[in-house]
């Protein structure tokens, strides 16, 4: 499970994620510039409400995303929803008309929103939502492992689960509420 956006470079996952950074600017009006300190993705803040954040990665250039079939058309744009009381966040991956054609959900920890930066943890386990309602969990071995060998806290456990159940009974709702979101907020990709 890799921090960022959905189609940056992913490498193996760690035991103990240290914490991911976003600095924000000063808010202001949508779009404010944000530039993620640990990756060097280039993003921008779509909305900035109390207890959620969502940031637009561009993937310009397309391509398939590593280690999955997920084709990203050239011009595309992954919207990164972020919740404080959350156990996972989302990305929103549409074309540049607007079209999803993924999801993906990350099981996180530590979710804090600040004026100035979010800061939050990878937890390992990763699902993707495809548009034929095919969902896939990534990572289960991996994190399974983690946690045999004692290398998962049990309250990181425990968030994994909720995540999990969460996004197993609700992704559907939770992807039409970040729709709602994002068509409220007249965002475009």
């Amino acid at each position: 499970s890799g921090m960022g956006p959905p189609n940056s470079s992913i490498g193996p996952p760690r035991v103990n994620p240290s914490p991911s950074r976003v600095t924000v600017p000063t808010p202001g009006p949508p779009h404010s510039s944000i530039s993620p300190a640990r990756r060097g993705n280039r993003c921008t803040a779509a909305v900035i409400e109390p207890g959620m954040v969502v940031l637009r990665f561009p993937m310009r250039g397309g391509g398939v995303i590593p280690g999955t079939a997920v084709y990203v058309p050239p011009g595309s744009t992954s919207f990164g929803f972020f919740w404080s009381s959350k156990p996972f966040n989302l990305y929103r991956m549409v074309d540049s008309k607007g079209v999803p054609f993924a999801h993906r959900f990350d099981a996180v920890a530590d979710v804090e929103i600040g004026s100035h930066e979010l800061v939050y943890r990878d937890l390992v386990v990763d699902w993707w939502a495809l548009p034929d309602e095919t969902l896939i969990e990534e990572d289960r071995e991996e994190y399974e492992r983690l946690v045999a060998e004692g290398n998962i806290a049990s309250g990181d456990a425990d968030t994994v689960r909720e995540a999990s159940i969460a996004v197993f009974s609700r992704y559907r709702h939770i992807i039409e509420r970040a729709a709602a979101v994002l068509a409220r907020k007249q965002i475009r990709p």
